[in-house]
């Protein structure tokens, strides 16, 4: 698709009616707010060579978590299940009940998902929740604004640790999604390829094979504004965990 092309698409999109804040549901497993994310059409993608091409895609209706899974949430799934938490490597400043859940590999991100009714989001719901139908460059906009999100400032690391999950109310998505900038990479369903080439326009689910996962979504640690761009796609090792890594369910609507 030619930059042409694209800035119509943007132009067409943009004209249409914004999403506003859809129906919430608590799940009953979690007591997370689930937001509804209706089918349609968004723009997805970027102008990185990772992200391109920019193009129209359709999903049908969804849900997702408002917020990143928490600490709290998943002790509670791990006494559910009998896993033995201890095994998780405490971060430097501690198990905080409302911080994001961290350290969790996506197969075992993907274990809670299952467990509370879903599955973790493809990389299309995941762009599409952040970034409203627009194709916006943030969940707020299209201006780069620090103070909507956990992020480091001036040096790489200086966030010193993830937020509360309701820290940062104005970093709101279209949807009403909070945290898809900063805090924490989250885990998508997705194997990472370089681009969409190929992919079909309606629900992708990404290759068939891989050898990394999709991550999306920025964190604490880092300052650059581009890796909270909703178009912003990293790739990860599907056993690697990190302090800066977390996720959220989707599920059916």
């Amino acid at each position: 698709m030619k930059i042409g092309e694209e800035l119509e698409i943007r132009d067409e999109l943009a004209l249409a009616p914004r999403p506003t804040v859809a129906s919430v549901v608590k799940n009953p497993k979690t007591g997370a707010e689930m937001i509804l994310i209706p089918e349609g059409e968004f723009l997805m993608g970027g102008t990185a060579v990772r992200e391109r091409p920019i193009r129209k895609v359709f999903l049908d209706a969804y849900r997702i978590a408002k917020n990143p899974v928490t600490v709290g949430e998943f002790m509670a799934y791990c006494a559910d299940m009998k896993i033995d938490f201890s095994k998780f490597a405490r971060p430097s400043w501690g198990w905080i009940d409302d911080h994001p859940m961290v350290r969790v590999n996506w197969h075992e991100a993907r274990d809670f998902c299952i467990w509370a009714g879903g599955d973790l989001p493809t990389e299309a719901q995941w762009e599409k929740a952040a970034r409203g139908t627009d194709g916006r460059e943030y969940p707020w906009g299209n201006e780069w604004d620090p103070s909507r999100c956990q992020r480091s400032r001036l040096t790489v690391g200086d966030g010193k640790s993830t937020s509360p999950v309701e820290n940062y109310p104005s970093g709101a998505s279209p949807f009403g999604c909070l945290d898809m900038a900063g805090n924490v990479w989250e885990w998508c369903l997705d194997w990472y390829a370089d681009g969409y080439a190929g992919e079909p326009n309606r629900n992708p689910t990404g290759p068939e094979t891989g050898t990394s996962r999709v991550m999306r979504g920025g964190s604490w640690f880092y300052r650059d504004p581009k890796n909270f761009r909703a178009a912003r796609r990293k790739d990860l090792g599907p056993w690697f965990r990190n302090y800066d890594r977390g996720f959220r369910p989707a599920g059916p609507p």
